[in-house]
């Protein structure tokens, strides 16, 4: 029944965007502020948070500032761009969630190991205000996939959440962690590595579930059964109608 299945991961996640916002805002201040430190703003704080500009053009491609018109692509591999994370950090949120080529160099993470744990995902913004009038925001977050433990759960344990990911040492996902912790993201630039530090929590998961979908295959047996099992239509007998259904 459960072959070619599939998994969809619900979660509402509350999104704390103005404190976000102040935090990008004050984390460029102090970077600015140190000796040899690059001319950088909070939307560059952000980017490299994440791992993609706010029109979603990837950091690895374009370290330095967003693109004049925004380039999507998602062809390009971490490992041959920027194996150090000069341009994008080691333990960004979308270097996390989908490292790519980034972690060959471990003998038990080949490219078949990393596409594996893959998942098809979405998100849409809600917007809701309680009795009281105040508004909350957040994402409505879908993941399709075909075993929750390999696929899901081990992108948020294993490489969302792992303090060492990557070779690093007490970081986690700067955007979407949400252990009660403060959070550092180091920011390496071949001279030195500097580090956004204190990083709050941002997100808070308010409600969800897991729920299964069966094939098309495991729908025709149940519809099969279910012919098989409902009882023969009553038949009329001489001279008798039936009521109309």
């Amino acid at each position: 029944f459960g072959r070619n299945g599939t998994f969809l991961v619900v979660r509402q996640l509350e999104q704390d965007v103005a404190g976000f916002i102040d935090y990008t805002r004050r984390a460029a201040a102090n970077l600015v502020g140190q000796a040899g430190a690059p001319r950088v703003d909070a939307e560059w704080v952000a980017a490299k948070m994440v791992g993609r500009w706010r029109d979603g053009s990837p950091v690895v491609l374009y370290p330095d500032r967003q693109p004049r018109r925004p380039d999507m692509t998602n062809d390009f591999l971490y490992a041959t761009l920027d194996p150090r994370g000069f341009a994008c950090p080691l333990g960004s949120h979308v270097r996390r969630t989908n490292p790519r080529d980034s972690l060959m160099a471990d003998d038990l993470k080949t490219p078949n190991h990393i596409s594996s744990h893959r998942i098809l995902r979405r998100g849409r913004a809600y917007l809701e205000t309680d009795e009281t009038g105040k508004q909350t925001e957040g994402l409505i977050f879908l993941a399709a996939c075909s075993d929750l433990e390999r696929q899901f759960e081990f992108v948020q344990q294993t490489w969302v959440g792992d303090p060492s990911f990557h070779g690093l040492t007490g970081e986690s996902d700067p955007v979407i962690d949400s252990d009660g912790m403060q959070q550092d993201l180091s920011l390496p630039d071949g001279r030195t590595v500097r580090r956004l530090k204190g990083i709050p929590d941002f997100v808070t998961v308010r409600g969800g579930g897991y729920f299964f979908m069966p094939s098309r295959s495991a729908l025709h047996y149940l519809a099969d059964r279910a012919r098989r099992i409902a009882p023969p239509p009553p038949q009329p007998t001489f001279g008798e109608r039936l009521p109309e259904a």
